[in-house]
């Protein structure tokens, strides 16, 4: 069992939890049609990427570490709190969180391809796609986060 690798895809899927919770509040706020819809959207992508991480760190004899979840999932929801996904600010800072966010995971994606490890479930081609789905979601998501900064950061 390789508990470096066990650690890596933890530490992964704990951030996968943070993302899928911010998602489902921004698809459910009500201030910005536009952003709920996108977000539901991401947001099916990303349990996508989710359950094929899961399916990584299963593969490898590892177990979702349950307090990184949890924590990952506090961090969120006290982070809604000062992120006011409700006003423009809010919603630009969710943005750039997940920007932050898919990077990480497209540097998952890369470094498992390049490790081969024989265990993981994926195929290079499956990682290749996830790296370009990654790769999507971030063009995406800079596309609206420069969309979102004019009403955010514009004087009053």
């Amino acid at each position: 069992m390789n508990e470096s690798l066990i650690t890596y895809l933890n530490d992964h899927l704990a951030g996968s939890q943070f993302a899928v919770s911010l998602l489902a509040d921004l698809s459910t706020q009500t201030n910005n049609q536009g952003l709920a819809l996108f977000s539901g959207k991401l947001l099916r992508e990303a349990e996508e990427d989710q359950a094929a991480l899961a399916d990584c760190l299963s593969a490898v004899g590892g177990e979702a570490d349950l307090w990184k979840k949890a924590s990952a999932w506090i961090v969120q929801k006290a982070g809604k709190a000062k992120l006011a996904i409700g006003e423009p600010l809010g919603q630009f800072e969710a943005v750039e969180m997940l920007m932050l966010g898919v990077t990480g995971k497209l540097a998952l994606w890369d470094a498992l391809k390049v490790t081969a490890c024989p265990e993981l479930p994926l195929t290079t081609d499956q990682l290749c796609s996830l790296a370009q789905r990654a790769t999507d979601q971030k063009d995406r998501l800079e596309t609206l986060r420069i969309q979102l900064s004019t009403a955010a950061l514009r004087p009053a």
